[in-house]
């Protein structure tokens, strides 16, 4: 049975107009929030059936190298999607948000809708004042009005901590939404491992750090292999693949690279590591009140108001089979939804600090649109 306090429902799938609906409706996220002169940090729980730590892998079937990147409708039946928490930032300058919250990102036949159509794969999250028509994706205003809307503070400050994506290197990526969803500059998390020219990988496991070459499939979709040795491919423990090898049926290598990013993609930061245990998540995100990017991350300083809305993609689900909150307003050093606390020291004592718990809840296929719309 779900926990107490969980709704559940019985649905209809159907897969063929991305029609999937979770039995469990709501999901609990407990918050902590807490800083000092110069950082904040947010401590979140939430809890997971197992933990999913894989996303983009290769794997050689058939003789040949192919790639498993697919985004399934509802749960990927291999469990190849990893975890993923998201928290969306604004400082009061994105004025629908702090009511509305992250439906004020989701415009008319987004990816993944019913009806989306071919060319639906690259309709992600955008504000409504950067389009002229907010029900149509490609009415974008011009650049100048864009650069405008930048520089006036309308963005969303994006951090998206991932299991195998960033987690590993002890990061959470940072992005930011405005026209598009859009990745903060410097150097990437990750980077693509597929050679499209050749069909194969372009890097492999150092047989001498890591004690394999590859992963093995049925130890991947059975969740063993990230208890059980590395399960990640970091550039630094990486050597170049040899199509020489003897390479078996089922022999699996991440399709991605990750690496140290920089700038302003490498502000926040992992306390500690991600880590699951027991049916939870407990993730802990450190960032630098003032990062110094003003025009990619939203500024914090004592006294101020901030509004916050979170997803989380659990059960091997990716896309839009997520959870997500309404919007609640943090404070610092102010009274507000969220009260954080300060402190003084490197770190906080979470243990002194109750948590605020949020219900996260199955948004289903609900656009901005629609919200506004006479209907």
């Amino acid at each position: 049975p779900p926990p107490a306090g969980v709704l559940t429902v019985r649905s209809r799938n159907d897969p063929a107009r991305n029609i999937w609906i979770p039995s469990e409706l709501t999901m609990p996220l407990q918050l902590r929030v807490a800083y000092n002169d110069r950082q904040i940090f947010f401590r979140y729980r939430w809890p997971a059936q197992q933990p999913h730590v894989f996303a983009d892998l290769l794997r050689y079937q058939g003789g040949k190298w192919q790639r498993q990147a697919r985004t399934p409708i509802g749960s990927d039946p291999d469990g190849i999607a990893e975890d993923r928490l998201t928290m969306m930032v604004d400082d009061g300058r994105v004025p629908e948000f702090q009511r509305y919250g992250g439906y004020i990102t989701v415009g008319a036949n987004m990816r993944d809708f019913t009806g989306s159509g071919a060319d639906g794969a690259h309709r992600r999250k955008y504000l409504p004042a950067t389009r002229k028509d907010r029900g149509n994706w490609y009415s974008i205003v011009d650049k100048a009005t864009l650069d405008a809307q930048r520089e006036a503070g309308y963005f969303l400050d994006l951090w998206h901590w991932r299991a195998h994506l960033s987690n590993p290197v002890g990061r959470s990526d940072d992005q930011n939404i405005a026209w598009y969803r859009l990745y903060d500059s410097g150097e990437t998390l990750f980077f693509s491992n597929w050679d499209a020219a050749s069909n194969q990988p372009r890097w492999m496991f150092d047989p001498d750090r890591a004690g394999i070459r590859a992963l093995r499939w049925e130890k991947v979709v059975g969740g063993r292999a990230a208890a059980m040795g590395p399960y990640y491919l970091a550039e630094d423990a990486a050597v170049p693949f040899d199509p020489g090898q003897v390479w078996r049926e089922g022999d699996v290598i991440p399709a991605q690279v990750l690496r140290e990013s920089s700038d302003s993609r490498a502000e926040i930061r992992v306390q500690g590591r991600g880590r699951w245990a027991d049916g939870y998540w407990d993730v802990t995100l450190v960032r630098a009140l003032d990062t110094g990017h003003p025009l990619e991350d939203k500024i914090m300083r004592d006294q101020g108001v901030y509004s916050v809305a979170f997803s989380v993609h659990r059960n091997a689900r990716a896309s839009r089979w997520h959870y997500v909150s309404l919007p609640l307003q943090v404070g610092l050093g102010r009274q507000a939804d969220v009260t954080a606390t300060r402190f003084t020291g490197p770190v906080p004592d979470w243990k002194r600090i109750d948590p605020r718990e949020v219900t996260l809840f199955y948004p289903g296929q609900v656009s901005w649109p629609h919200l506004t719309s006479a209907r």
